[in-house]
């Protein structure tokens, strides 16, 4: 699992948010969490149809670790795999991601918990990983001729 780019903006619509997206390709799937259902206050839409109808590619379900269960998901179990994920070289970041990177500095734990401050980037790839199954792996010559910085793990000691 590869972070090859991040976007976060504030105070713009569903479709500015979407060109966006698209700009990797409109094949690609995008996830999202569970409040995604939530209702838009001026159309009483639901956010992901929304999304969905400013062009991007919605997956058919919310982020979840399991088929079955919706709702909020675990963090916790989020930040243990991913973790697990970049100590065996099964996640990688590049080095332009500096505002992922900065949201996991920001990472820390308060009585036992781990708390959510400053993390959307950082939620948005643990979303992606919870679907991974619904990955379809392409030739990687088809969206890059070469991964320069590839071997780049800033979650060393995560």
């Amino acid at each position: 699992m590869y972070l090859v780019d991040e976007y976060k903006e504030q105070g713009q619509d569903a479709a500015h948010h979407v060109q966006r997206f698209n700009i990797w390709g409109q094949a690609i799937p995008v996830a999202w969490p569970h409040d995604g259902v939530n209702r838009e206050k001026g159309t009483g839409e639901q956010l992901s149809e929304i999304y969905a109808e400013s062009g991007a590619n919605m997956l058919g379900l919310s982020a979840r670790w399991l088929d079955d269960k919706g709702g909020g998901q675990s963090v916790e179990r989020g930040v243990m795999e991913l973790n697990d994920r970049a100590k065996t070289g099964r996640f990688k970041v590049f080095s332009h991601c500096t505002q992922f990177l900065e949201e996991k500095r920001f990472l820390h734990r308060k009585d036992g918990k781990i708390v959510a401050v400053r993390d959307d980037i950082f939620k948005s790839v643990l979303y992606g990983m919870m679907m991974l199954r619904y990955a379809v792996a392409k030739n990687e010559t088809t969206l890059y001729s070469t991964v320069a910085d590839a071997d780049y793990d800033p979650l060393q000691d995560f």
